[in-house]
């Protein structure tokens, strides 16, 4: 399936930014009230967020880093730790030395 751009920026300003953006987690964002402001929980919040807002199966995977090193990739699936994927590496480019 295919997404509008535009279409896409204006649902993740509605999802990711507008209720995360300069934000406390822990005192500013209800969700992270009751819930550990982990980056896990954090990617099943982004995921929950554009469910609501996306068509139907078009979302497919949230990849969320933590450091140059270390990302989650979250699918979806129920909050196991088969759902989550650790340890992205990001490939680093060669330098112009």
């Amino acid at each position: 399936m295919v997404i509008d751009l535009t279409d896409l920026k204006a649902y993740m300003k509605e999802a990711i930014t507008k209720p995360l953006d300069k934000k406390d987690l822990d005192l500013d964002v209800p969700y992270f009230a009751n819930v550990v402001s982990s980056t896990e929980n954090l990617a099943v919040f982004i995921w929950e967020g554009l469910q609501k807002l996306l068509p139907t199966s078009l979302l497919h995977k949230i990849k969320l880093y933590e450091t140059d090193e270390n990302c989650i990739i979250y699918k979806g699936e129920a909050q196991a730790p088969s759902a989550f994927t650790e340890g992205c590496t990001v490939p680093t480019l060669p330098r112009d030395d």
